[in-house]
């Protein structure tokens, strides 16, 4: 996904920068930009399942799916501007380079956040998750269980540009996908009426997520 103007949480630090500067006692009210973001999020998934039928009305299944992660992320952010209103560095309010400004009151720190950035990185991982199910079947009646443990995933930076220092190379985090357990049941009142009702829920706690 393109987002030819970049995306708000990228933009954050820019725009909070009239306030940090006006709170420094240097009247700031604007803040400018150039900004451009791709990003792609794939999960590829290969399932494999095999099912046995125990009696004339249970049956059970077991199964595994690999699943292969690629992200993809490449954007930079240039060009950013401020309209401190100081009488020497700054006479006539305009809009200047705000690492040129940090730079000339002797922020170090502040240059280098606001100076130009680029990233380039992809990351790729894989994991394997079990399954199992359970189908009772009686009469008017049907139960199913279905369990899928936790896939754990860790994903690797492949990086080829990162002036931002968020994407170091070769770094290695946690991607993983969490278990899910899903009942569902059953039940033929008439021949053309049939109750159903289902249940499914992610165990969210026990996945290792980076944010």
């Amino acid at each position: 996904m393109s987002f030819d103007n970049g995306i708000p949480s990228l933009e954050i630090k820019a725009a909070a920068l009239p306030a940090m500067i006006s709170a420094m006692g240097i009247p700031t009210t604007k803040y400018s930009l150039d900004m451009e973001f791709d990003g792609s999020s794939v999960y590829y998934g290969t399932q494999l399942n095999a099912t046995y039928q125990i009696c004339n009305y249970l049956s059970a299944a077991a199964g595994a799916r690999i699943v292969y992660a690629s992200n993809a992320y490449k954007g930079f952010m240039r060009n950013i501007k401020i309209n401190p209103a100081h009488p020497q560095l700054n006479p006539n309010n305009e809009m200047i380079l705000a690492s040129d400004f940090f730079t000339a009151v002797g922020s170090t720190e502040n240059a280098e956040k606001t100076s130009d950035k680029e990233a380039d990185v992809t990351q790729t991982g894989m994991g394997i998750a079990p399954i199992l199910g359970l189908n009772f079947n009686y009469q008017k009646l049907n139960i199913a269980a279905r369990y899928e443990f936790l896939t754990s995933l860790e994903t690797e930076n492949n990086t080829t540009i990162d002036g931002t220092g968020m994407f170091p190379d070769k770094l290695k985090q946690h991607a993983d996908i969490p278990a899910y357990l899903t009942i569902g049941a059953s039940y033929m009142i008439l021949p053309n009426l049939n109750l159903a009702v289902g249940f499914g829920y992610f165990f969210d706690k026990q996945a290792k997520m980076h944010t």
